[in-house]
């Protein structure tokens, strides 16, 4: 359906030049100092985290994963995408497709990877550096999470295409709300969130800079 929706900016894509996003040096230094960091204490992570765990606290967790569940989100892409169109307000539309095709680039990178890492989620055994590759699967598809990259490709997309601070503040608190809570449930590893986050943020944001550039050198 995203597919369909992005058919008026097709023509556009076919003949641009991809740049890699973000291009602050300091987003890939700051981001790989994280990565590396929290890889380094991804057990003792999961086991601070095991040991202050609280009903109240799993009562307010459950229901935060389902926000970044693609069940919901696609279909609310397509109604922002479509609806707009429908009303006649085209510029909103194409942000919405925008922000929808970052999704799914983000998701298909996910997707593809998860199997060829073959990372094992957390559990009592405390151990953080078991990898499957080739072979993952269920406890086997700790890295990439879905649910953080999902919500940050959306995040990031939309700071984009709102332009404006508190919008860009308010996605990005969702978005990490979602991701902490992949970490207090212990589906992931605490680096697994901050490299999701990561490849959320570029995927999105190279995908909807180059349309975005496009479409305004298309005008």
């Amino acid at each position: 359906m995203l597919l369909v929706l992005s058919a008026p900016v097709a023509p556009v894509v076919a003949s641009a030049q991809l740049i890699i996003e973000p291009r602050e040096r300091a987003f890939w230094i700051t981001s790989g100092a994280a990565a590396l960091g929290t890889a380094l204490f991804d057990a003792r992570i999961s086991s601070f985290i095991e040991r202050h765990q609280t009903r109240s606290m799993d009562r307010l967790a459950r229901p935060i994963g389902y926000v970044g569940e693609a069940r919901y989100i696609v279909p609310a892409l397509v109604a922002s995408a479509l609806l707009p169109r429908i009303a006649g307000c085209a510029a909103v539309s194409n942000a919405a497709v925008h922000i929808g095709l970052g999704y799914a680039v983000s998701d298909g990178l996910e997707a593809l990877m998860k199997p060829l890492v073959g990372r094992h989620r957390p559990d009592n055994t405390g151990r953080s550096g078991r990898f499957r590759p080739f072979r993952g699967g269920g406890a086997w598809a700790s890295l990439p999470s879905g649910h953080t990259v999902h919500m940050m490709a959306l995040a990031t997309g939309v700071s984009i295409e709102a332009h404006r601070p508190w919008v860009s503040g308010v996605a990005y608190a969702i978005a990490s709300i979602v991701a902490v809570q992949r970490i207090y449930t212990r589906s992931h590893w605490a680096s697994d969130v901050i490299g999701s986050s990561v490849l959320a943020i570029a995927a999105s944001s190279t995908t909807v800079r180059f349309l975005e550039h496009r479409s305004h050198r298309a005008q």
